[in-house]
């Protein structure tokens, strides 16, 4: 039984690693995850309902910036300034 113990240890911890890997976000390729929480989180702000048919091409092309620039969406979330900077270079874009 002490020889499964480590074995089972050894198994666990390697499990872990490849979970977490898989769901890891780096500037210019975010995770799925961080992905869709993007998109989600932009779906529901109420106000980019006035960009009427430009509001997806709007989100896409602000989720493109940010992941150009931001390791991840939780790192992007935190910038506010870096963010508005990023939406006003969009709307230049789009508009």
């Amino acid at each position: 039984m002490n020889i499964r113990n480590p074995f089972l240890l050894i198994l666990i911890i390697f499990s872990s690693l490849i979970l977490i890997s898989c769901n890891e976000s780096v500037k210019g390729k975010w995770s799925q995850s961080d992905r869709q929480s993007f998109r989600n989180e932009m779906e529901s702000i109420q106000e980019l309902s006035a960009f009427g048919d430009n509001k997806s091409k709007w989100i896409e092309c602000y989720l493109n910036k940010c992941e150009a620039n931001y390791s991840s969406f939780y790192e992007a979330d935190r910038d506010a300034a870096g963010c508005k900077r990023i939406a006003l270079m969009c709307n230049e874009v789009i508009f």
